[in-house]
């Protein structure tokens, strides 16, 4: 989009809170240019075993500030429904 990068930043910042078309597109551009999609990792503290460290791939993004993950994943990460 030929900006500097701080005025890149400013409009992912204000994208954060304010839903932003261009963002959002960059963004699945992003996820979706390896089909498995973009790898990330999830940790929850206290690391007390490898298990407690999965790497997931991020499939998509929704607008509510969370993180959707499988079920099968909560046994090896001690994780319950709270």
């Amino acid at each position: 989009y030929n900006i500097r990068s701080a005025e890149a930043y400013q409009m992912w910042f204000k994208g954060v809170t304010n839903p932003n078309k261009r963002i959002y597109d960059i963004i699945n551009s992003i996820i979706h240019y390896n089909p498995e999609g973009l790898p990330v990792i999830i940790n929850r503290n206290p690391t007390i075993q490898y298990g407690s460290i999965l790497q997931m791939y991020v499939v998509g993004i929704n607008d509510n500030f969370t993180m959707s993950i499988p079920l099968q994943i909560l046994r090896p990460l001690a994780a319950d429904f709270d």
